[in-house]
């Protein structure tokens, strides 16, 4: 859990800022031109951070406002017995929501984590081309593209940890992160392991 220091800039004890911002390829939104709509937060209340294959949506399940922004209409669940940290949690956000993380207000924010090894493996099996096929995941146009050109380096687990040389961060794929390009599998794999693909959504945020 992480808690904000409050300042005396305003009421709330927080600088803030409301905006809201056209998609750009950067998360801020679905189908490009589509404008996020507005979302306000409170000061005493927390935001629950999702960071992708670590559990998240089975915890949101279990929360009154455990869903994203585009969800339409009430998010807000009737769950029985409900607990304290549900009644506390005012926002979610997942990656569609990241963006809104910085001008938000809540004093407290509760992020899902888990062992790092562990996600990289859950991410690569999440986004296979073959797991999307049995499990009938909605796929954009990008990732139906993208995604076999990519897995086509490594098609398992063990072909891309062969590839893994080293602990460097400084991967040698000098290509702007919305674009897949696999003439360099070593340097790809790296590029996906460190975040640097947006592809791998899981990954990158």
């Amino acid at each position: 859990i992480y808690h904000r220091i409050p300042n005396s800039n305003n009421d709330n004890g927080v600088t803030t800022t409301e905006t809201t911002s056209k998609n750009d390829g950067d998360g801020k939104g679905g189908a490009k031109g589509y404008t996020m709509p507005p979302r306000d937060s409170s000061f005493h209340s927390a935001g629950f951070v999702h960071i992708g294959k670590t559990g998240g949506s089975t915890i949101s399940t279990l929360l009154r406002n455990g869903c994203t922004s585009f969800v339409e209409g009430s998010c807000k669940r009737n769950i029985t017995h409900e607990t304290v940290v549900s009644k506390y949690v005012e926002h979610y956000y997942h990656v569609p929501d990241f963006w809104r993380l910085p001008e938000t207000k809540h004093e407290s924010f509760i992020i899902s984590i888990r062992d790092p090894f562990d996600r990289s493996v859950s991410s690569l099996l999440y986004h296979h081309p073959r797991n999307a096929e049995v499990y009938q995941l909605r796929q954009t146009k990008k990732q139906l593209y993208y995604g076999p050109l990519a897995f086509a380096c490594f098609p398992t687990l063990e072909d891309f940890a062969q590839l893994m040389e080293g602990s460097s961060t400084n991967c040698n794929y000098p290509y702007h992160q919305r674009d897949v390009v696999a003439d360099d599998c070593t340097g790809l794999a790296c590029a996906v392991l460190h975040g640097k693909v947006r592809l791998f959504s899981h990954l990158f945020f």
